[in-house]
């Protein structure tokens, strides 16, 4: 799985998925739902709960990777 991190600060993550974790998933359950099982996880237990996430662009909807900006409070 490919990520890519184009850019790190105290305040700001941008994570970008190259590829799709999930494929054989796609058209059968909502994208956002998905990525929250992961995403929020990360956030909130490696980051901690002064951090959120806001997912930008998504390969599922024909982006070139899927962005997830994380952002602190």
């Amino acid at each position: 799985l490919r990520v890519e991190f184009p850019e790190v600060s105290e305040k700001k993550i941008v994570y970008r998925f190259i590829d799709d974790p999930f494929p054989g998933l796609k058209g059968k359950v909502d994208y956002a739902k998905l990525d929250k099982t992961y995403m929020q996880f990360k956030v909130d237990y490696i980051l901690g709960n002064g951090w959120s996430y806001k997912t930008t662009k998504h390969i599922w909807n024909g982006d070139p990777y899927t962005e997830h900006v994380i952002t602190k409070k």
